[in-house]
């Protein structure tokens, strides 16, 4: 493409006069070197001349006697143009540089920041360690009262581990007030472990569910009676022996079966009450005295040992009715 500089002429070998030719195959200057004019940089000099020269300059320019001279400067232009362009200060190819970002305060929003679907996300790709513990104090409280959650955070095991990692110390006093307990109502916590209550239930504790209570595991005390104890004593199968004593000393009531053991549930000795004296009365299983007084009636169960009868003892003669109740057991 031919550039022509407006009013200036230029000679042929011929003696023509025409305009000078920037660029392309016909150009009057040197192509192909790093740095060569273009359009864009020739229309810039161009723009600068037209602003230094008069009309009547142009014209005299035009005139053969000024010819060599106008070659001369284009020639000097064109060789200015041909080397290196200096540029002085910074240029800024790609974004913003800290010390740019630093030269003037950054605007922040202040006021209450919603924690929506968008902001969470940008804040959870934020690490932050907290060395040592957080002071919970008026300050820091207020900070906190400030933040603004849309919607519902989700609890999930990477929430809670995190919330768990957090170590907070609180200084002074916590008002309780109502706002302050509803949000400690809807905190749910897992005990891990056991923990150690002291005091008694109270009564609407007790209350708030029923509490089972059952006799069949309690242990019985030594000697309980037991439903077979009972039936023992009470649903019959024994053996009645009766007499009437009158002879000093020890007389026989009843000899069990050879290798049996008397078990004894009920005895009584009674001196007949019109007799002039009355006896001591000792009642025994073999060699064991299991009563002694002067007039005996009582239930109770006693066993003796093998082959031992069952002896009534009058420290004196009279006349004693005795009755007793029994079995014949097997050791």
């Amino acid at each position: 493409m031919d550039v022509s500089v407006d009013a200036t002429l230029i000679a042929d070998a011929g003696g023509t006069s025409r305009p000078v030719r920037v660029g392309g195959p016909d150009s009057d200057f040197a192509t192909g070197a790093t740095g060569a004019a273009t359009q864009t940089t020739l229309a810039a000099v161009l723009a600068e001349l037209a602003g230094k020269l008069e009309p009547s300059d142009l014209a005299a320019l035009a005139t053969a006697a000024k010819q060599d001279e106008t070659r001369a400067v284009l020639a000097a232009i064109a060789d200015a143009l041909a080397g290196t362009l200096t540029v002085t200060g910074s240029v800024s190819t790609g974004g913003l540089t800290d010390g740019q970002l630093r030269a003037a305060p950054v605007p922040v929003a202040t006021g209450a920041v919603a924690l929506d679907a968008a902001t969470l996300a940008a804040l959870e790709s934020i690490q932050a360690a907290v060395a040592g513990t957080v002071a919970l104090d008026a300050t820091t409280l207020a900070a906190l009262e400030q933040i603004t959650v849309s919607g519902e955070v989700a609890l999930t095991s990477g929430t809670l581990a995190a919330l768990e990692s957090v170590t907070a110390a609180v200084t002074g006093t916590v008002d309780l007030g109502a706002g302050t307990l509803a949000a400690l109502e809807s905190v749910t916590a897992t005990i891990a472990g056991s923990v150690a209550v002291t005091g008694p239930l109270t009564d609407a504790q007790l209350r708030a569910s029923a509490v089972p209570v059952s006799a069949a595991a309690l242990p019985l005390p030594a000697g309980a009676a037991t439903e077979a104890t009972l039936a023992g004593r009470y649903a019959g199968g024994k053996l009645a022996a009766v007499a009437t004593v009158t002879a000093s000393g020890d007389t026989t009531i009843v000899t069990p079966a050879a290798g049996k053991a008397i078990r004894l549930y009920w005895i009584t000795a009674i001196n007949d009450p019109d007799e002039a004296t009355s006896p001591l009365i000792r009642v025994s299983l073999g060699s064991s005295e299991v009563y002694r007084g002067y007039a005996i009636s009582h239930w109770e169960v006693f066993t003796g040992a093998t082959n031992a009868p069952l002896t009534v003892n009058l420290s004196g003669a009279a006349s004693v009715a005795v009755t007793a109740h029994y079995q014949e057991i097997t050791p």
